[in-house]
């Protein structure tokens, strides 16, 4: 009984995925100042943090003359190898435009036009992304009579790839232990 309890509590913890590290504000206009307009030099956020890495930031139309003039925000960030970016989850208060892509800003890989809020990723019809380098950019997409200012949060969740080795070690560990049950009843 206690070999059986010590084997149930291993398999637990090798199931068990990292549990999220606290939240890590990477980036609040606020106090950090504003993101870059400019896609050719991005403000750098880094690699994520496992857990929850939170930007908050603003963007905007203003009218100029018969025209509009945009204040996007530019920056990038990077996925270490062994994790995943799980989910980028938004709140969002007027219609905007969220992109994401390579870390150059030439390729994209999806993009969602006025979500009001929910799972980002899931609504560019993008699955997880692996490892790498990328570029994202919000675009206030409200134009009016005036100047019209977008806020925004996102959330990116990040998480650990298990080993495909974590898998064949459980199985193993289950097979081991449904033997060793009907050796014992035998």
């Amino acid at each position: 009984m206690k070999i059986r309890a010590f084997l149930l509590s291993f398999l637990t913890v090798l199931v068990i995925p990292d549990a999220p590290a606290q939240g890590t504000i990477l980036w609040d206009e606020a106090s950090n100042g504003p993101l870059s307009e400019d896609y050719t030099q991005p403000t750098s956020l880094g690699v994520l943090s496992l857990g929850t890495n939170s930007v908050f930031g603003s963007v905007r139309t203003e009218v100029t003359g018969n025209n509009y003039a945009a204040h996007d925000d530019y920056f990038t960030f990077a996925i270490a190898g062994g994790d995943s970016l799980a989910g980028v989850y938004i709140l969002v208060d007027k219609p905007t435009l969220f992109w994401i892509g390579n870390a150059s800003f030439s390729s994209m890989i999806g993009q969602a036009l006025n979500p009001n809020s929910g799972e980002l990723l899931t609504l560019m019809g993008v699955g997880p992304l692996t490892s790498g380098a990328f570029g994202m950019y919000v675009s206030n997409n409200e134009f009016g009579s005036s100047t019209s200012i977008s806020n925004y949060r996102l959330d990116f969740f990040v998480e650990s790839v298990p080993e495909p080795s974590t898998f064949a070690l459980i199985l193993a560990s289950a097979v081991g232990l449904a033997v060793w049950q009907r050796k014992k009843r035998d």
